[in-house]
């Protein structure tokens, strides 16, 4: 786990414990009971480990219990679920990690190690493939193409980490929902367990920039990491010898270890060649390795405003 991880859960389950405690004593003070009712939960699980009572026994006292706890919680204003332990993330407990007897990072690992990963773009909870909206679209061959672009990048995402073809270039003109359909396959990606990063070309390149002047190669985080989005291609700082080469370096690496890529440009298929050289059109133009599809119509944020 990333360090800066096995720090935030740490924290995260300190904070919750003392919340926690918190809400034991305050309930303890307003309802003298509950220290007995505590007490005798305590009393009959020494007693289930010592195995002096029957299971059966033991699940009917403490059902009693929690049902004498509930209807004092109740009748003081509280939620029956006022002292059940507290987690952020419900699914790992704030551990980070779920499954039994496979282990595998939770979805909230992802999204926090992907945000580490790229501070400067994150994958975010509000486009996902659950609240695309098809009645945003002005006309009916506009929401059809898009509907059915979304329809594939839902069966693409549900078979990583393999799918055929391997990769995805989604083009178009602005505003007409591209990025929206990679940040929700990042976003579902890392739900399912899937390591992704979704970072705009312009981020990329800076990053790899940075890594220059600190004579340290930031490459790596883009060859290596299971499922990369990269969006807006087209829009970064053009660098003799670090942009193209950059670029080239990670599209090729990543054909080459298998790893599935998603590239979004407002460019066309035309203008690829002429902006990036042979090279870098080859990889994206080849169907074998890349599915293509290009989105059209108006641009949504005008229509939005």
């Amino acid at each position: 786990m990333h360090p800066e991880l096995v720090k935030y859960y740490s924290r995260v389950r300190a904070q919750n414990a003392a919340e926690h405690n918190r809400r034991r004593e305050e309930c303890a003070r307003k309802f003298p009971r509950l220290n007995q009712i505590v007490s005798a939960k305590s009393s009959l699980l020494l007693e289930s480990a010592k195995q002096r009572l029957s299971t059966e026994e033991i699940g009917r006292r403490l059902a009693q219990l929690c049902d004498d706890q509930t209807l004092l919680l109740v009748q003081g204003g509280f939620p029956k679920t006022h002292l059940d332990p507290i987690f952020t993330c419900p699914y790992c407990e704030d551990t980070g990690f779920v499954g039994d007897p496979v282990r595998r990072p939770c979805s909230c690992h992802m999204l926090l190690l992907q945000q580490y990963q790229a501070a400067g773009a994150k994958v975010n909870s509000d486009e996902t493939f659950e609240k695309f909206d098809e009645t945003i679209y002005p006309d009916e061959q506009q929401r059809k193409t898009t509907l059915n672009a979304k329809k594939y990048c839902e069966r693409y995402t549900d078979s990583l980490p393999a799918p055929s073809p391997p990769n995805l270039l989604i083009l178009g003109q602005t505003g007409l929902g591209k990025s929206f359909l990679g940040n929700a396959i990042a976003f579902r990606a890392l739900a399912g367990g899937i390591a992704s990063l979704r970072t705009t070309a312009y981020f990329f390149i800076s990053d790899i920039m940075d890594g220059i002047t600190e004579k340290r190669s930031r490459l790596t985080r883009y060859t290596d990491i299971e499922l990369l989005v990269l969006d807006d291609l087209g829009a970064e700082s053009r660098i003799p010898n670090i942009t193209e080469e950059s670029i080239f370096h990670v599209l090729n690496e990543r054909i080459l270890g298998k790893r599935p890529t998603v590239v979004i440009t407002n460019l066309s298929l035309a203008e690829l060649a002429p902006r990036y050289g042979d090279r870098i059109a080859s990889r994206l133009y080849d169907g074998t390795m890349y599915h293509k599809f290009q989105l059209a119509g108006e641009n949504l944020r005008l229509v939005k405003s």
